[in-house]
Parts: structure tokens; sequence; C-alpha cells
């Protein structure tokens, strides 16, 4: 499929992941957030945990400033308590709250940490250097001062270690026990080492007495011990020195932390002197942080109605006033403070002031106040519509924080700068409607005012309106509601929950339509809803609802204004699938809609869903910046695990309306889901086709039949961060695990988000290239390299890649910046699908250095993805083939010492002589009695097979009588030696062998290969299938033996002809990336060596040690040495043996 890159339009509502409400000045960072859930009591001791609450994040602030180089710190925080909090009690005054909400925190204090014990954590969705969503605190760590102090140390390194993520984008410099990506122990040159970063080793001990070669070791640091150990305030924040992050003096980019694995091996402190907060110099002066405490005040918003000529044109202006009416009256949360304003030339009141919506009595009063008919006037005045809503806020309070809602089909460009600098001097929020017009500088407005922005194309049928265009009007206020909403407040809990919504398109005939929803038992009343457009009829016969226990209701309800909607006649409280059925009439070409909505209950934590994307998409312009889709679904603060999260992507192509689906997973890969099983599930976003359209996303999220969990609040959980208990340090690297006693099915429950419609111009070329790697695993096996990883996507993660390129290193910074100046193994170019387990096997032949492998994976047009996480291989050189010359000393040790007399010197050497003078005499008399022998057997030469066997060696298994000595052929003479039983031998007369003959027997007796089928192919320079077992083995009567292992392969991986050292064996996969084959004294062990067999050399019945498997021919490219194999982990899996000599 052909992928395009794109150029952004129009706006898309986004739901920023970056904190906006933190501005940063001259040094200091002001308006940093702090909110406690509305749910956490008032303590006695109020006043003493907010003092702890400043003391922390004062030692924050004079922590950071030292970390930084004295280039940042904290000047103003605002905590924002409870409604239900009684500030004199705590000796706090209130400040005037400015739309502060529970949501917008940067950190947020919670009575149940939700994945995690007392911990502090940091929500990463995003890459290395971008943004967190927020840090987790939970409120029980301002109240125990020893307990938070033994447990994490100082509480104010603790929370910069979380904010540094938070804000900078860095991550842990810590190992996960039991991680498959970022292990806690990984090995270092020649040892195993602790994940981690820090100027000097730590001192500390193994729990329970682990082998650090277990991934599930837990290590404990010396709190007394570690008195050097300055960095890393992202490894071990807790130790009493611990105040620097690393940098590039003291930074390792090896270890497999997840902060090298995605941040591809930067240190921490280039992460954060890259962050745009750092991009200009200034002159920082260090001040104290200055606290202002606010609480929750109820929303208050004024509906700006766009009433130029404009919305005269096909039916805009009743579908304006019908989806207002449906969402003041059954959207909008009780409490809720409403005021209305019309604007064409100039803009006029509709209400006096911002009413409160108390019951359905006022909120009829409100909606009466829409006008019948828009103007007649085609001028509008934006401005003059910003300043008259601002008046009806100031006229009951103050605008500050407050929210103005615009439908308009577009505005002057001279109105947007005045209007801008208006609502940012009163700090007012703006979010726009473009309902059928010109969106252009909208968007913009906005952003700068923290808005949001919806798109509403026009869509016809003939001079008539699209009945979409309502139902999309209705789930952009949705939208608006829920951005601004204010946790903490009882109007919040009250937000409408999207549950289903469904089309119909008109049918020629009449049928009968039917369909299904879910509700779950963490939500109230629910409203079923059915649209239609009809001037004189609905369009429907008959509607009538199923409930899970099968009761049947058939009924309706019609709403004043309804010739567009009707609601169900009774409300649905049973949870459950509910199913729906109605009688359609084909009516005006146009189709039905299917809406159904509810409401949480306060007493049960709810299930939600949220849609929002990776950067905001109106500064991308006409680059290829890629989006990232996220869905965070959550069970009140607890993730959601095992659910499915699907997005529709739906657009008009040739008059028909085409729909796409992107799964999001949460599988914690690096690229772009950061942790699995943290309830945000992720994809980027590809656009399916060229040209400009528009495209509408929609988050559909489920209980995947059964399988969705959450984590249980009443057992014990994990800590997230390393403390300095590590036994609470279980989670969280690239997944949560979550035990089987630990989790909490939800149910059937199902949700719904939708945003915007986006328009996109793609540009008709492939623009995106392959995802990154970062699961790149090695195992060694003996010179066999095997590496394994997922397979990345060809467009980010959608399709898949090309080709791959392997290439490895000696130095793992030139590898990562320079990847093509790195030495080729490979290049493939059958790559699988995404996610599929891929493998890669083969030979290396370089010793005694530590080698650094990567892969990257390239696109059918040259393009690549990013440089994979970086392994390390180690394989020691083989003994040296020469052996020692020396003999060992007779010399008694007294003698070596003290020296010898010359009367013990003289006598020493008669004796030599005289034992030298009798070797010789016998030496010739055994000659003499060979000369003698050879005559007399030159006549006996019995075969007691009939035949010549050319083997030489013994078979132990051979059973009796069937043993045999095997004898060999001489190379000189030719001649067939005897075979001979071996019960007989005391029988038979002796056989002489010749020293040529002896010599050929012993090699033959050491050589592995004797005795093995192939073994023809090592018969003599003269055996002419002496090439065709081994091709590239060349026999050689001159080849060195030792430990009776014979070796002869100048064309393989393996050292040079005739080379004697020991031989090779399986070796055993370590905990991590680094990979060292070898034992701890240097030599390796044949790959099938038994250590249980005792061998003995003058034993004739030696068991033969095992015939290395053979090798094939050498076909890589480069380097010529260098032979492998792509796979796939889901077939049988190709391993080599290769003994090395």
């Amino acid at each position: 499929m052909l992928f395009y890159g794109v150029s952004v339009l129009f706006y898309l509502n986004i739901l920023k992941v970056v904190a906006t409400g933190v501005r940063f000045v001259d040094g200091g960072y002001d308006n940093i957030l702090v909110a406690i859930h509305d749910q956490i009591k008032q303590p006695r001791d109020c006043n003493d945990v907010l003092n702890t609450l400043e003391a922390s994040f004062h030692n924050l602030s004079t922590s950071l400033y030292r970390a930084s180089d004295n280039r940042a710190f904290l000047r103003s925080v605002t905590i924002l308590l409870p409604r239900s909090w009684n500030l004199p009690a705590c000796n706090r005054r209130l400040g005037r709250n400015y739309g502060e909400s529970y949501s917008k925190a940067d950190f947020r204090v919670v009575q149940n940490p939700g994945v995690l014990l007392d911990s502090v954590f940091t929500q990463q969705s995003a890459g290395c250097g971008q943004n967190g969503d927020y840090v987790n605190i939970p409120f029980k760590i301002f109240g125990g001062k020893s307990e938070s102090n033994e447990r994490y140390g100082n509480l104010g390194k603790t929370l910069l270690h979380e904010w540094a993520k938070y804000r900078y984008g860095v991550f842990d410099e810590f190992g996960y026990p039991n991680d498959p990506l970022y292990p806690a122990w990984f090995r270092d040159n020649d040892q195993v080492s602790h994940t981690g970063c820090s100027n000097v080793p730590v001192v500390g001990t193994i729990l329970n007495g682990c082998d650090p070669k277990n991934r599930d070791c837990q290590f404990k640091p010396s709190m007394e011990n570690n008195s050097d150990v300055r960095t890393s305030l992202m490894y071990m924040h807790f130790l009493p020195n611990a105040t620097e992050f690393c940098d590039s003096t003291t930074h390792k980019d090896l270890p497999p932390t997840k902060h090298n694995i995605l941040c591809q091996g930067r240190s921490t402190k280039d992460v954060i002197f890259s962050h745009p907060d750092f991009s200009t110099s200034f002159d920082s002066v260090f001040t104290n942080v200055s606290f202002t405490y606010k609480q929750p005040r109820s929303a208050r918003y004024v509906l700006a109605l766009d009433s130029s000529s404009s919305m005269e044109e096909k039916e805009n202006w009743k579908f304006v006033r019908v989806g207002l009416r449906r969402f003041l009256l059954r959207d909008m949360p009780n409490g809720t403070e409403v005021g209305l304003v019309s604007f064409s030339t100039k803009a006029s009141a509709l209400t006096n002031a911002a009413i409160p919506l108390s019951n359905e009595v006022v909120r009829e009063q409100v909606i009466s106040k829409i006008p019948d008919f828009p103007d007649s006037k085609p001028e509008k005045c934006f401005y003059c519509a910003v300043e008259e809503a601002i008046k009806i806020f100031e006229s009951s309070g103050t605008a500050l924080g407050n929210t103005i809602i615009v439908i308009t089909t577009g505005i002057n460009d001279s109105d947007i700068s005045s209007a801008l600098v208006l609502a940012k001097s009163k700090r007012v929020k703006i979010s726009i409607i473009s309902y059928a017009g010109n969106p252009e500088g909208l968007g913009y407005i906005a952003s700068e005012t923290g808005g949001i922005y919806s798109v509403i194309p026009e869509k016809s049928i003939g001079s008539r309106s699209h009945l979409s265009m309502l139902i999309q009007l209705g789930d952009s206020l949705l939208r608006i509601l829920n951005h601004h909403q204010i946790e903490g407040t009882e109007e919040a809990g009250f937000n409408p929950i999207l549950i289903h919504e469904a089309e119909y398109p008109g049918p020629e005939t009449r049928r009968i339509v039917n369909g299904t929803f879910s509700t779950d038992h963490s939500l109230g009343e629910t409203t079923f809803s059915l649209y239609f457009y009809s001037r004189d009829k609905p369009g429907i016969r008959r509607l009538w609802l199923t409930a899970p226990d099968g009761t049947v209701s058939e009924g309706r309800t019609e709403e004043p204004m309804a010739s567009l909607y009707f609601s169900s006649i009774k409300p649905i409280t049973m949870a459950g699938t509910w199913r729906y059925s109605f009688e359609q009439e084909p009516i005006e070409y146009q189709s039905h809609y299917v809406k159904v909505t509810s409401r949480r209950k306060q007493s049960t934590p709810p299930i939600t869903s949220q849609l929002r994307f990776s950067n905001d998409v109106t500064s991308m312009g006409n680059s290829n910046t890629p989006v990232v889709i996220y869905a965070v679904v959550k069970y009140g603060e607890m993730p959601i695990i095992d659910a499915s999260a699907y997005v529709t992507v739906s657009y008009e192509e040739s008059n028909h309306t085409k729909e796409e689906y992107v799964q999001l997973l949460d599988n914690g890969k690096g690229d772009p889901d950061i942790t699995a099983n943290d309830g945000i599930y992720s994809r980027y976003f590809i656009p399916p086709t060229g040209g400009e359209k528009d495209y509408k996303l929609t988050l559909f999220v489920s209980d995947n039949s059964g399988k969705a969990y959450s984590i249980r609040t009443q057992v014990r959980r994990f800590a997230r961060a390393l403390t300095v208990e590590p036994e609470l340090s279980m989670c969280c690297g690239s997944i949560i695990s979550v035990p089987q006693e630990m989790r909490e099915y939800i149910g059937s429950f199902q949700r719904m988000t939708e945003a915007a419609p986006l328009r996109i111009d793609a540009s008709g070329k492939d623009e995106y290239p392959p995802s990154r790697i970062t699961d790149l695993r090695v195992e060694v096996d003996g010179n066999t390299v095997s590496l394994t990883w997922s397979a990345p996507g060809g467009d980010f993660d959608s399709g898949k890649a090309y080709s791959y390129e392997i290439r490895y290193s000696t130095s793992s910074s030139d590898l990562r910046s320079n990847f093509q100046s790195g030495m080729p193994i490979s290049i493939y170019d059958s790559p699988l699908d995404y996610e599929s387990p891929s493998y890669f096997e083969f030979s290396f032949d370089k010793y005694d250095d530590i080698f650094y492998f990567a892969i990257c994976a390239f696109d059918a047009n040259g393009q690549h993805g990013d440089v994979s996480n970086l392994v390390s291989v180690y394989i020691p050189a083989p003994p040296t083939t020469t052996t020692s010359t020396e003999t060992p000393s007779t010399i008694a040790p007294a003698a070596q010492a003290q020296g010898l007399s010359f009367a013990a010197m003289s006598g020493i050497a008669a004796g030599a002589f005289l034992a030298l003078v009798l070797i010789i005499l016998a030496c010739c008399s055994v000659i003499y009695k060979r000369k003698r022998t050879n005559k007399d057997s030159a006549y006996k030469s019995p075969n007691l097979y009939g035949k010549s066997v050319s083997s030489g060696i013994i078979n132990p298994s051979l059973k009796e009588p069937e043993k045999l000595l095997r004898a060999g052929n001489d190379e000189n003479d030719g001649k067939s030696l005897s075979v001979i039983y071996a019960e007989n031998m005391a029988s038979n007369p002796p056989v002489h062998w010749s020293a040529s003959q002896l010599l050929a027997e012993h090699e033959r007796r050491q050589s592995p290969f004797i005795g093995h089928q192939n073994y023809r192919a090592y018969e003599g320079n003269n055996n002419p299938n002496a090439q065709q077992y081994y091709p590239g083995l060349t026999p050689d009567t001159n080849s060195s033996v030792y430990n009776g292992y014979y070796h002869n392969a100048p064309t393989l991986p393996f050292p040079s002809q005739g080379e004697r050292y020991s031989p090779y064996a399986r070796g055993s996969s370590p905990p991590s990336d680094s990979v060292h084959s070898g034992n701890s004294d240097g030599r390796m062990l044949p790959n099938d060596y038994d250590t249980s067999v005792e061998y003995s050399q003058n034993s004739v019945k030696v068991p033969p040690p095992t015939l290395p498997k053979p090798v094939r021919p050498v076909t890589a490219q480069q380097p010529p040495t260098l032979q492998g194999s792509f796979t796939s982990l889901v077939s049988d899996k190709k391993k080599r043996n290769i003994t090395q000599v």
C-alpha cells in the first residue's frame, strides 16, 4: 500500500500531552499546578501535611538548581485543594481560581496511587525529549515523615527524578527485574553488572544470595558506603551524595536502561539541555518558591452564536438551534453557569448574566432566548462577540479562567488579532466550532487561549443540509464540555459519556434495523436517541428496546422541536447488552442516526477513554512530522489492560464514504508505545490516500470479549521508581506485569470518543520511513551469533519494511551516530509484517574485543528508520598453537636455592653419560629385533574378516565379539594392517609396526573424524572425494593435533590452517544484550562434551570425541568469512552447531 506525506490545512482537536500551563522565564518555572484529588478528605494535621508538601517542592527547586548547573529552579507553585477542605483550619489563604482543574495538573496527589503502592511515578506516553502526561504522588507520603524518608530518601530529589521525566522527556537509568527490554543486570566486558549509570560503581548487596545471571535478582545499595556516588539522579537518586545527572563524561551508553534504549544512548544531561527551556542563554537568579492555594469552582460558559446571513444558507440555523437545545437540555450538568450572545455586525447579549442550570425549567428559559431566525446582514464582528461575552462573565464575578464557545461560519482576519489580545488580557479561553464555512485563523485563536477547535464541513443533499452535520455539532459540543470540565466540582461527574453512535443510510424500501450497545456497572441513567430528517413525518414506524434480562419496551417520547430526533420513553438503568430495533422507511435520501449517552455513578470509579495526539498538528505545516494517536483507557486511576481499542478513519471518495481501521496497541515496544499494560494504546496515523480530504477519527474501546481487566486496589501492589527498598521495584520498564490474583476483570463495557474532522492534503509520495527497532537481542553459540527482534513497519508501524541492514563496530558511539561507518554483515530483502518475531544467524570470527551490533530497516524508496538499540558480543580468542619447549626442572628446591658442590655435579654428569650409553645399546637391540620380525611377518598377515578396514579407531559401543582394533593405511607404503579380534590378541602373535605406521595410527586414534561416515574426505591427498563432503577443508598430513581434535579449515571463520587450540562449545545465554562466550579459564568446551566420562590416554577403549557437524560453504558477501540466514521465530529455529578448535 502506498502511503503519503501530509500537509495539514486545518486544525485537529488536540488534547495536548504537554503541560500548557507551566511557563519558564529567566530560569524560573511559574504556574506549576499541584492538585489534590477531590476524594481525599481533609486530615486533622492539615497544616503539617501542607508544610511537608511545601518543603518537598522547596527541596525539588534547590536540587534542580544544582543539577542544572544553576540554570533552572521553581519560582511559583499553585496547590489546588478539594472543595470540601476548610482552608482556615489549614492556616492557608484562598486565591482566585483561573480555571485550574485536577485533569490539567502537572502533579496529581491521589488517595489511591493507581498502579503502584506509595510511590511517585510519571506517566509517559511520548518518546525521548517529549513532555510526560503528569506526575502521580500518593497523598500518604506527605503524612508519614520517617516512613517516606526511609523509602525514598530525600523527597525533593524523588520529585526531581520525576520532574525530569515529566518536563524534559528523559527516562529511568536503572533496569527492572524480569523485564524483556530493560533487564536489571547486563554483561559488562567480562562480568555481570547492575544496570544503571553512575560515576563510580555502586556498592551494595544482592538479596537472598541470588545469582545476578537470573533476571529477577534484586540489588540493594549501601547507604553508608557510596559517598563517592554523585550520579545519576535518574539511577539511585536516594543515595546521599547523588545530586547530578549523568553527562558525557560519566554516561555509559551500553547498559540497557530505558533511557539508553529510547534516547539512543544520549546522556540525560544532553537530553535535558536540548529542551527548548535551555535554547537561549539567560541569567538565572535563584529565589524561594512561592505557593498559592486555590479550590475548584463551577464552570462558566458563554455561547457566542454567529447570526449573520451566512447562517440562513440551507438549514444551518435550524441545525444549530436543534443541536444547542439538546446540549442545554440534556448534556450540560446541573450547576453549570451559561450565558448567550449573538453577533453579526454587532454583538447582542441574549442573557444579562451567566445563569446556573439548576433544573429543567431554567434550562427551557435559557433555550427560549435563542433567536428563531438569524440576522440578514452578512457582516460579523468577532471582537464584539468576545467583548460582550466578557461583560457577561464580569457582571457576576470575573472573566478569568472562563470559557467562550463560538459557533461561526468564519471571521474576518482583521478581527483575529484584536480579539486575541482582548482574550489574553482577560485570561479567558475560547473554543471554536467552524460550521459550514471558512475556518481560516480560528484554530490559532483556540490554541493560543487554551481552547479546542472543531471543523464541521458543509454537506448537503440538494438544497438541504445533511443530517450528519447535526450529529457532528452535538459531538463537538460534548468534546468542548469534556475538555473544559473542572474535576472536583459536583457537575464535573455528570458530564455525558458517549456509549454508542451509528448511522443507518436511508433504504429504498421499508426495513427493520437492529443494533446493540452495552452499559456497565459504572454508569447511571442512560439515554437512547434516534435522529431522523423529516418535514412532515419521522420516517420511523416502530421503535423497541430489549433489556439484558429480555424485557421489551416499545414507544418513544418526542421532544419539542422534535422534527429531528426523539428518545426512548423509558430511561435505561440496567447494566448489560441492550438490543434496539426500529422500522425504517425511505425518506429524503437521508440517514437515520442512533446515539446513546450516559453519566457515571458517583459511587463507582468511572471507566473513561480519552483520544489525544502526540503533537499539535497546527504546527506541522508542510512537513511530514508523524502524528501518534493515543487512547488512554482507565478504570478510575487504574489502567484497563487487554482492552480492544481501535480508531476508524472515514473519508469521502468518489461520492462514497470509505472507512479504514487502525488497531491501537499497548505493546511497550518503545516506538511509539512506551510501556505495555499501562492503559495507553497508541499507533502512528498515516493518511490512507492522497489528495486533499477531510478525515474523521473515532475511537472505539470495548472489553475485548471479556478479556479486559484492571488492577485490584485491595492488594499490595508494586513500587514504580527505584527506592531504597529494591523488593518494591518491580515495575514499570517495558511492561507492567500483573499477577492473576491482582487482576480485576471489568466485564462488558464500550466507549466512543470522536475527534473533529481533520483536513489533510497528502502529497502522494511515500514520506514515512520504517519505525525503529528497540528490542534487538543477541545470543552467542561458539562462533554462531543469533540476533532476534520484532519486525518494524514499512511506514512507521504500518505494513512491513523492504529490507534490513545489519552492521557492527568496535565503537558504539560511531555505530549509533554514523551507521554506515560500521562493517556490514548482511542486507536482507524479505522482512516480515509488523511485530512479527524475526531471527538472523551468522558466523563471526573476530576475537578478544567487544563488537557492537545494530540493525536498521529500509523501505522500498531507500528511506531508513532510526538505528536500533545496540547489543554487544565478545568472543575470547582460542589458545595459541605453539607449545612450550621448556622441560620441567629435576633439581630439588633446596638445590636450586643453595647451589651444588663440584663433586656432586661431577657425579650427576657421569650418571647421565652412563644412562645415555645404556639407551643407545637398548635402541640398537630393538632395531635389530624389528628387522628380524619384519622378515618373518612378511608372510604372516592374518585377516580374520577377509578384508582390510581403513578406519583406525576403537568404537566402544560395539558388542562382543564385534569389538575390533582397527588400523589405518600407511601413507608411505600403502600396506594394509591386520584387523584382529580384541579378545584373541593374547593368543595371536604380536604385530610389529614401522615408525611411520605408528605415527599414522597415533594421529588417526586422536582424530575425531575417524569412524565418521564422511571420514573418506580426509583419507589423503589422493582421495578423489576429499572435497565432496567438506568443501573448503584441505587435507594436510602435517596438520597439528591438540587434545584429540583435528582441525584444518582455512576458508572458514576459524584461525589459520593447522592451528592448535582448545575446541569451542555451546555458550550459555547471558541475562542481557552484552554476550560473552567462554569459561572462566578462557577455554571453551566441545558442544557435546560429557564431563561425566573420564578419558585416559592409556586405555585402548577410549570413547572418541564427537565429530563436529559439517559446515556449509560461505555465501555471505561482506565480509567473506560471515554467513547467515533470516528466519521467523514462528517457524522452526535453525541453529548451527559450530565447534571451533
